[in-house]
């Protein structure tokens, strides 16, 4: 890249991860590997991790109840869909946003941090042979 990308605000650049298609033996793997299982279902309990933007990776077909100590119970039949975690390296990051007085609010993430994206949003930017959202 002879030019280099700076996004502009609150915004960043994330390059994605690819997973691996062979080990570095150069045995062929297959596509299950790449794929993660999210969240995880106890008799009681749903665990539910969340991805950046505060975007739940996993929906719950029916909730009962929402208990005081923020555990959800759910009905035993829930189905939880699998899902490819997204992931990518944060490439640029913008200087970000300001506040009302005008003070200059940073972003938590920095170059090089690896990030959870969500599955729909952003926008795709090919930047030579690498694709980023």
């Amino acid at each position: 890249m002879a030019k280099r990308l700076i996004p502009t605000l609150n915004r960043i650049l994330v390059e994605k991860i690819v997973p691996p298609s062979k080990t570095n033996a150069g045995i062929l793997l297959p596509e299950k590997t790449a794929q993660l299982e999210v969240g995880a279902l106890n008799q009681n309990s749903a665990v539910l991790p969340f991805a950046v933007f505060g975007k739940p990776r996993i929906k719950i077909l029916e909730i009962i109840e929402i208990l005081a100590y923020s555990i959800l119970h759910c009905v035993l039949s829930c189905q939880f869909p699998h899902h490819v975690l997204n992931s990518g390296k944060v490439v640029a990051v913008g200087p970000g946003a300001r506040d009302r007085d005008g003070k200059l609010i940073p972003l938590s993430v920095r170059e090089g941090d690896t990030v959870l994206l969500p599955e729909y949003g952003g926008n795709q930017v090919k930047l030579g042979d690498k694709e980023c959202v």
